[in-house]
């Protein structure tokens, strides 16, 4: 078996992960894609030299950008990724540029169900973005290291609806609150928003790992840790479950079984990509799962 070539791209970022033919990783790379996940991809590889031949895998939420590609749910690959890294796990909670999720799972960390949120992206990863612009800030990372090294009082901050947080910030403003103390605000309301969606005051599995990009906002984690009483890890792959897990899936589905049609042999980066000829969406596309796919352990489709 080649190296296998993981692929996850989202509404705020792109992710790819490397596997060696053993399984382990030879190469990631994640960053901001600003609506051209093609341009954003491409750089990120030509950082780095592919090898002659991979198998290319990527999530259902990756658009049609690359040829003779695996396809993987979303869902199945965040869980493919949560029982390589945490065998052990009960909860993954996943909060994105668009919307949150916890996955839970048994004692014998079998799949048991995903609660998510609304199609309003308030309350994510987007939200930040949106908030440290308003502030004058020069993105979300420097909002969550002012949030991190505040050590004063925080004003309450909505976070369900964009624009009543607008209303609160500008009230924080006027009432005299530094900077950091109205930025660890708006991380405190993203946290109790999620706790309060995702939860709603129910006790939560331990142990509890922490994913997507704003799993790298260490006051979000801290304040979700406070509201839902329990320790949270957020290990080194937080970033890329969903490039990893899809990788995960194809180097077990592919085991050492003979070349495949994703395939690709590596001339120049251009030999990952589809040709310009050739049709592409840049939508969701409908799942459709076969009967084996669940016959196993597969979870099926979220629901909110």
């Amino acid at each position: 078996m080649h190296h296998i070539l993981g692929i996850d791209v989202g509404s705020v970022a792109v992710s790819y992960v490397l596997l060696a033919s053993n399984g382990s990783i030879v190469d990631s790379s994640y960053g901001e894609h600003h609506g051209s996940p093609e341009r954003c991809l491409r750089s990120l590889l030509q950082e780095n030299k592919l090898p002659d031949r991979v198998n290319i895998a990527a999530t259902l939420s990756t658009p049609q950008i690359l040829k003779r590609v695996r396809h993987y749910d979303d869902t199945v690959a965040w869980v493919a990724t949560a029982r390589k890294v945490h065998p052990k796990v009960r909860s993954l909670i996943i909060i994105g540029g668009e919307r949150f999720s916890c996955i839970s799972f048994d004692e014998n960390g079998q799949y048991r169900r995903m609660k998510t949120n609304t199609s309003c992206a308030a309350g994510t990863g987007s939200f930040l973005d949106q908030q440290s612009r308003r502030l004058n800030l020069s993105g979300s990372k420097e909002l969550a290291r002012l949030a991190r090294e505040n050590n004063g009082a925080i004003p309450t901050i909505a976070s369900r609806c964009s624009v009543f947080a607008k209303t609160d910030i500008i009230h924080a403003q006027q009432e005299g609150y530094a900077l950091g103390e109205i930025c660890d605000g708006i991380c405190d309301g993203l946290a109790r928003n999620a706790a309060d969606v995702l939860f709603d005051r129910t006790a939560v599995p331990a142990p509890a790992i922490f994913a997507g990009g704003v799993a790298k906002n260490s006051a979000v984690c801290r304040h979700l840790e406070q509201y839902l009483e329990i320790e949270i890890a957020v290990d080194e792959y937080c970033q890329i479950y969903g490039s990893y897990g899809a990788a995960l899936c194809a180097h077990e589905e592919l085991a050492d079984g003979p070349l495949d049609e994703t395939t690709v042999c590596i001339g120049s980066i251009d030999q990952v990509f589809a040709g310009s000829n050739e049709k592409r969406h840049y939508f969701h596309p409908q799942f459709r799962p076969s009967r084996n796919d669940l016959s196993g352990d597969l979870p099926p489709a979220p629901c909110s």
